[in-house]
């Protein structure tokens, strides 16, 4: 078992901020306590760049984009629109690596060759979504691996279920699945089952205050131990938080080339930078910019464009905007 290439492509662009997820529907037919997405609304879609396969497409060909993923809620619940979304993409970026996300409960042979041949990749399957062992998931998952490319196994590395899925690791190693994809296990508010776990918090992208299971990483070690042990050929990814945030860096570097001003700069680590030249004598700075977006373009010059030496200017630093419909924002500034 070799640990060393544990990423699928999918994976892979993703790392490198360099994926677009399109969320096509929000309705879901499971439960999952784990859920961070409680609106079930199926009509919703959404992306950082939108909701117009026109407007996303503009977006994709002005950067080096390596794959697009579909999820939701439930992707399959709206097969039709999936499929029509794929087409439209594939059509016009066949270059890119394709992917969908599914519990799997609502899934059909013919509905998974219908995406093969639309140039679906991949197919990440949720086994959690209905308690790892459901026969009927499984048997659509083994008829997954005969239909697409690669097939994977996506869940949150939860310490409580760790003998249920070690139980059924063996059955998933044979059918051929090619990547155990394990997140640091997330959070979230009025989780019953989560309610006494131990847990500690992590500051995402500057600003996502996550809440996190302690054990989760260990129990992530545990099941590669597991695999390893029993000579599995599944490739274990342990998606852990710092992944997510190194992912980050990817992704602000992808949306500031993409959305930043011309009076701002993109520097290694994602953030933009800008010189602020205030119109007026502010008595409190940081109040006046938290409408960084707001504020009269000709208060800024690009910082290659600023001579040193007047006593009122400022470097601020700039989150990027994560979709085209939120702000950027200031998280740091200095006087020069």
């Amino acid at each position: 078992m070799d640990f060393q290439d544990n990423y699928s492509r999918g994976c892979k662009a993703c790392q490198k901020g360099k994926w677009l997820c399109i969320f096509l529907t929000y309705l879901c037919n499971a439960s999952c306590s784990f859920c961070p997405a409680p609106v079930k609304n199926k009509d919703i879609i959404q992306s950082a760049f939108g909701d117009n396969p026109e407007v996303i497409l503009k977006y994709l060909n002005q950067y080096p984009f390596e794959g697009l993923s579909f999820s939701g809620g439930e992707s399959f619940l709206v097969y039709d629109r999936m499929l029509t979304w794929l087409d439209f993409f594939k059509s016009n970026k066949p270059e890119l690596y394709y992917w969908a996300y599914t519990n799997g409960i609502k899934l059909s042979r013919k509905q998974m060759v219908g995406l093969s041949k639309a140039g679906l990749n991949e197919l990440r399957f949720n086994i959690a979504a209905s308690d790892y062992c459901n026969p009927s998931v499984l048997k659509v998952i083994s008829y997954a691996t005969d239909v697409f490319e690669h097939v994977v196994i996506e869940i949150p590395s939860i310490p409580e279920d760790f003998d249920r899925l070690i139980k059924i690791l063996p059955t998933i190693d044979k059918m051929g699945i090619d990547y155990l994809n394990l997140h640091e296990y997330i959070l979230v508010p009025n989780d019953p089952n989560t309610k006494l776990a131990p847990s500690a918090h992590f500051l995402m992208n500057f600003e996502m205050k996550l809440k996190y299971h302690l054990a989760s990483l260990p129990n992530t070690e545990k099941i590669k131990s597991f695999c390893m042990e029993n000579s599995l050929n599944i490739k274990v990814n342990n998606c852990s938080l710092q992944k997510k945030e190194y992912q980050m860096v990817g992704r602000r570097k992808t949306m500031g080339t993409l959305l930043k001003e011309d009076y701002e700069k993109l520097s290694e680590d994602g953030l933009l930078e800008t010189v602020y030249i205030p119109k007026a004598n502010h008595i409190n700075l940081l109040e006046s910019l938290k409408n960084y977006h707001k504020i009269d373009r000709t208060n800024f010059i690009h910082p290659d464009k600023y001579s040193q030496g007047r006593s009122d200017a400022f470097l601020l630093k700039i989150l990027p905007k994560i979709s085209i419909d939120t702000p950027s924002k200031v998280i740091k500034f200095s006087k020069i």
